[in-house]
Parts: C-alpha cells; structure tokens; sequence
C-alpha cells in the first residue's frame, strides 16, 4: 500500500528526529533487519551447509573403519562429526535472529503466544 506524500514526509520527519536524539535505536534498528524468505525456509548459512556435507562424507567414508570397533565405532564417529556441527549451527542461528522481534523469527506474534 503506497503512502500519501503527506504520509511519507511526516514519517520522514520522524526519522529524522529519532536519527538526531538516538542514534542508539538507530543503530539496533538498522542491525534488527528481518529474515529473508530463503533463510526464514532454511536459517543455516551456506558455510553451516558446507559442514554438514563435508562431515557426513567424512562418515561415509570413514564408516567401514568404524565398523572394526564394534556398534560404538559408527555411534563414536557421527558423535565426532555431527555433535559440533549441531552446537555450532545452533548457535550461529540463535546469533542471525537476536534482536528480532518474535514475528520476525518465527511468523508469529506474541499475541499467538499462550503462557
């Protein structure tokens, strides 16, 4: 829905007031971007992906090897290889969307929200 030019000059005028007495929330609303569509559907980054593909070749390929060790080898294995990976992507997901508002991260509002 388009603005009106009395619209977008009196929003513009509000901008410019809260630029010019907090730059702070400037700062956090200019960080506080949302979510793109394509990461909302998968949140990992491409680096996050790269890992969990390497290690799971890791494992196809080291999963005979494993198998010497009885059942404990392929449960030792993935927990090397995938354990991290989980920790680490979880926490590079938690790190993209604080400062969101809930809306944002999960297509909710807290409205939604029971407690």
């Amino acid at each position: 829905m388009a603005l009106s030019p009395r619209e977008q000059s009196t929003l513009a005028a509000i901008e410019n007031g809260l630029s010019a007495t907090d730059p702070a929330l400037v700062a956090a609303f200019t960080r506080a971007r949302s979510p793109s569509p394509v990461s909302r559907l998968f949140p990992l980054s491409a680096r996050h992906t790269g890992l969990l593909i390497l290690a799971l070749l890791t494992l196809i390929v080291l999963h005979p090897l494993a198998l010497q060790l009885g059942m404990a080898g392929p449960a030792l294995l993935t927990g090397m290889l995938i354990v991290p990976w989980i920790v680490s992507a979880s926490r590079a997901t938690k790190r993209r969307y604080d400062g969101l508002p809930r809306s944002s991260r999960t297509g909710t509002t807290d409205q939604d929200v029971v407690t």
